[in-house]
């Protein structure tokens, strides 16, 4: 780990008009499943009115009030540049995910060991533990005309269940083991500090959606965009846009940006990226295997591997900084 670098991880929460109890949930997860690691926790408030998080010590959480609701991507760049240079890695958290099982950690050794990695996410799942798959290729305008067409007609989705099983790559997820894909989803976006900051985070012309497949897009030109099914996480997807006429309205401004930007047929970019989609072979499993072998009983050849308990890791001091001050913007575009 470089010197040079305050944290190892720091992550962002985006709020507008989330409950307090909502976040410091999501805070303490973040914090559960880093123990060992330089970590903080930006959240920024694009609320109208500010929240008061004075009295809470969860390591380090800093709270940040925009007193401007100026979008998804908006509010997680206030927190990106201001620590740009700063950690080694960041993570795009949602206010609606549950993280178990030492999921920061375990990604953060993935990314360490595969340094072509730009950007990782475990698999996102329903409550009931089922795929929600949404990692999936770069979309076609034609494509994402037909996901409409099921989503306000739910009988349709028989007609294309092929394609859509093509679309959100399930034959990979189904195999258990890392690979590409080229859209990674933006209620969880681990991402190299180096990559983010060479593509200056999300294009702040997005209010909310299609933000991530715009980011997904050009950190998949610096690196590789890897899912590991092997982790998981958990989602409330609500589906919002389903439900709300002016949520609606914002994804589909949103769609027209995004493929007015890259085109609504011919892609070439999109379809160099899409075709890069296949199993990856990280070099951390290669070194668990190797380790393994070290331990196989001679008799029964059995595997016999060692686990670190976390309770004997090192903790960290708490403390709790709330800046009350606009933060600092870098390389603003």
């Amino acid at each position: 780990m470089s010197d040079k670098l305050e944290y190892d991880v720091v992550a962002s929460i985006v709020l507008y008009k989330h409950s307090k109890e909502e976040i410091l949930q999501v805070a303490k997860d973040f914090f559960d499943s880093s123990t060992g690691l330089r970590r903080k926790l930006c959240l920024i408030d694009n609320s109208p009115e500010k929240s008061d998080y004075s009295n809470e010590e969860n390591d380090i959480l800093e709270y940040h009030h925009t007193n401007h609701n100026g979008g998804y991507g908006y509010g997680h760049n206030k927190a990106i540049h201001a620590n740009q240079g700063n950690t080694k890695y960041h993570v795009v958290l949602n206010p609606d995910i549950q993280i178990k099982d030492n999921v920061i950690n375990k990604l953060f050794k993935e990314m360490e060991a595969n340094k072509n990695i730009g950007l990782c996410s475990p698999q996102i799942n329903n409550a009931d533990g089922t795929n929600q798959f949404q990692s999936r290729r770069l979309p076609k305008f034609s494509y994402i005309l037909k996901r409409g067409t099921e989503a306000f007609f739910p009988k349709s989705k028989k007609f294309f269940q092929k394609e859509n099983d093509e679309e959100n790559l399930k034959s990979l997820y189904d195999k258990k083991k890392a690979f590409v894909a080229p859209f990674i989803s933006g209620c969880f976006m681990f991402m190299r500090g180096t990559h983010l900051n060479k593509v200056k985070g999300f294009d702040e012309k997005y209010f909310m959606y299609y933000e991530d497949y715009d980011l997904s897009r050009r950190l998949a030109e610096k690196g590789k965009n890897v899912v590991f099914p092997q982790h998981s996480i958990t989602h409330d997807w609500q589906r919002s846009s389903t439900k709300s006429l002016k949520l609606l309205k914002a994804h589909a401004t949103s769609m027209m940006r995004y493929f007015s930007k890259y085109g609504f047929i011919k892609d070439k970019t999109r379809d160099k990226i899409n075709k890069e989609v296949k199993t990856y072979k990280s070099k951390l499993e290669s070194v668990k295997f190797s380790k393994a072998k070290l331990h196989t009983n001679e008799n029964n050849k059995e595997l016999n591997i060692k686990t670190t308990d976390n309770k004997n890791l090192k903790q960290e001091n708490t403390k709790y900084v709330e800046n009350t001050q606009p933060l600092k913007r870098v390389n603003e575009r």
